[in-house]
């Protein structure tokens, strides 16, 4: 059941996460030498200078930054979104010392917000997470190995991690997290790559010059790795995180968990021509042209007053084609008066007007369908998608499932390029998500950036709009600082001074 859960966000993952411009632009600009290109088209922000990156020019010849965003772990639990707030170490060395500058990539700080990486270069003993070159140098792919079986039988659980080369320990110990029994059980239901995890345990035991890491398997699942000095692996479950991370090394996602592609392809859910070309290399697959995926056709059909009706997406909106301009206009004014709409009329005003109340207004499943998809091309395609989907005619006034707007979502987008063209498409600044939330809510309070904070001020959005829960902004800003970002640097501690400051005019 998680494997199967799991696959299929990773279906959406596959489909959206890396788009196939970004790829080829990626693709492009590493062949042609330019490091920094490269970063720039697949949405990584570089921290340092040209002087800076001299000692780790090897690594940027080889980075592939399409191939590390494919490889980089999600956060799942249906999202496509990059796993937050973790750096991982981006090295071809075979030994890094303590203290040794390496180069690094950062997550993302929230799920629903940019999907953009950077690139920095930190104290190794800053990032405890590190990827083989394997997931993101495109001269070092490994051919990918058949995965064990799965799912895994608790009773013959020992055997399978000792054919995998770990020899684990059976005994649980006692833990607040839950019985000796259900963290076995949970053990043996993990899709991981158990072979994977004895390999790069070697690897990281030898390059940090220690003889133990950690794995995160789960909240409630920490594990130990332990290797001596003859290269053989022991594992055991631990009783509580502190045993097994801290600050030591820990073994990533990324290689923790079975590989996604065989499986998805074992499964039928992408094809060969779906993969990224160096996945397809690395798989031994036989070169294949991209399928670009089926579109929308544009028509649906709704019941409406006991008829079948068609609605049609055009450029700038839904259009009720079975409804003349004159009963448009009447039950545009029963609803100003709070009359309640239904049929077409209901699914225009779930498309773009949603009720601000908590309670976001039906779609028929093709429309659904289609507003998943733009706004996934959105999360991870940034400013150039959601400027193609506004020129090919997207409605700027479209809403998601929470009735949250396009303005809502600029934490995705650079808002200098986007936040004038909504504008002058008439998007309101005040605009209420199903929780009440302006769009100024959502950027001080869910990771926006400072510049994107400043922009909507400037623009004149209302520093003391209340949401549902009578939250103003200001209010807002105030509370996140004390939540874990005592920084003095940290986006939310610049987000509280603009407010500040603006909230004093």
């Amino acid at each position: 059941m998680i494997r199967d859960l799991e696959l299929r966000t990773l279906q959406r993952v596959r489909r959206y996460a890396v788009p196939r411009t970004m790829i080829e632009r990626c693709t492009e600009r590493r062949l042609a030498g330019d490091w920094r290109g490269a970063c720039a088209a697949g949405r990584i922000d570089v921290t340092f200078s040209d002087a800076q990156a001299r000692p780790f020019q090897a690594e940027l010849d080889e980075l592939a930054p399409d191939l590390l965003r494919w490889h980089l772990p999600r956060a799942l639990g249906g999202r496509t979104s990059l796993a937050t707030d973790d750096f991982y170490v981006l090295s071809l060395a075979e030994r890094i010392e303590p203290e040794q500058p390496v180069l690094a990539v950062n997550m993302p700080k929230t799920v629903d917000g940019s999907q953009r990486l950077t690139l920095e270069i930190v104290e190794d003993a800053r990032p405890n997470l590190d990827l083989p070159p394997r997931l993101w140098s495109a001269a070092r792919l490994a051919p990918q190995r058949e995965s064990e079986p799965w799912p895994l039988h608790e009773e013959g659980l020992v055997e399978a991690w000792r054919a995998a080369g770990v020899e684990l320990d059976p005994q649980v110990p006692e833990s607040r997290w839950g019985d000796e029994g259900s963290r076995l059980e949970l053990l043996a239901a993990m899709p991981l790559n158990l072979a994977g995890l004895a390999e790069e345990a070697r690897r990281m035991t030898s390059r940090y010059g220690i003889d133990r890491v950690g794995v995160y398997l789960s909240w409630n699942l920490p594990l130990g790795l332990e290797v001596d000095s003859q290269g053989r692996v022991s594992g055991a479950i631990a009783a509580e995180f502190q045993e097994v991370l801290g600050r030591r090394r820990r073994i990533g996602e990324a290689v923790a968990r079975r590989p996604a592609d065989p499986d998805l392809l074992r499964f039928g859910l992408i094809s060969p021509g779906e993969l990224h070309p160096l996945v397809r290399q690395a798989l031994s697959l036989p070169d294949e042209p991209s399928t670009p995926p089926s579109r929308w056709d544009g028509v649906v059909r709704v019941r409406c007053r006991g008829e079948w009706h068609e609605i049609e997406q055009r450029a700038g909106g839904l259009v009720l084609t079975s409804h003349s301009d004159e009963e448009v206009r009447r039950e545009r004014a029963m609803r100003g008066l709070g009359g309640a709409v239904a049929g077409c009329f209901a699914v225009q005003q779930a498309w773009s007007d949603p009720p601000g109340n908590g309670k976001p207004g039906w779609l028929p499943k093709a429309l659904r369908s289609h507003r998943r998809d733009i706004f996934q091309r959105i999360r991870h395609g940034g400013s150039e998608a959601l400027l193609r989907l506004l020129d090919e005619g997207i409605d700027p006034r479209m809403c998601d499932g929470r009735g949250a707007t396009l303005l809502h979502h600029l934490r995705c987008v650079d808002p200098t390029e986007v936040l004038p063209r909504l504008l002058r498409a008439g998007l309101d600044l005040e605009a209420r998500d199903c929780r009440g939330r302006t769009p100024l809510h959502v950027a001080v309070g869910d990771g926006g950036s400072p510049e994107l904070v400043r922009a909507l001020l400037e623009a004149g959005a209302n520093l003391h709009a209340a949401d549902l829960d009578g939250t103003t902004v200001v209010d807002l800003a105030d509370h996140k600082r004390y939540v874990g970002y005592e920084e003095p640097d940290s986006t939310v501690q610049h987000n509280y001074q603009i407010v500040s400051e603006w909230a004093k005019r």
